[in-house]
């Protein structure tokens, strides 16, 4: 499976139409050699998007794909990733920090 070009979300295009959905085509950045590609089976909306799509935390250029609590299988992984290979059930949760190593009490960790 080839990184694809762009991919589709469920966007809003300003705070003002915050409850008006639709489908936007997105480009990825670039897939790096820290990066695992999520084929996403479930995404959770918390109120840091809602924060987001209504202008809580300032006026943002559409659109914005919001969603950042996902879980899904791993279909590619970078050649500096460990402990994920591809195939694995991932979970992404709220704030991840990519610094920070599996399993340390009271940090974000990487999944």
């Amino acid at each position: 499976m080839g990184y694809p070009d762009t991919f589709t979300g469920f966007c809003v295009s300003s705070p003002e139409t915050w409850n008006q959905f639709h489908k936007a085509e997105l480009k990825p950045k670039p897939f790096g050699e820290h990066d695992i590609d999520v084929e996403i089976e479930a995404c959770g909306v918390c109120g840091s998007d809602v924060h987001s799509i209504t202008g809580g935390w300032g006026k943002f250029e559409g659109p914005l794909c919001v969603g950042h609590e996902i879980v899904g299988r791993a279909v590619r992984v970078g050649s500096h990733v460990r402990d994920i290979k591809k195939g694995d059930r991932v979970g992404v949760g709220a704030q991840v920090c990519i610094r920070m190593g599996r399993g340390l009490m009271g940090a974000s960790r990487l999944m």
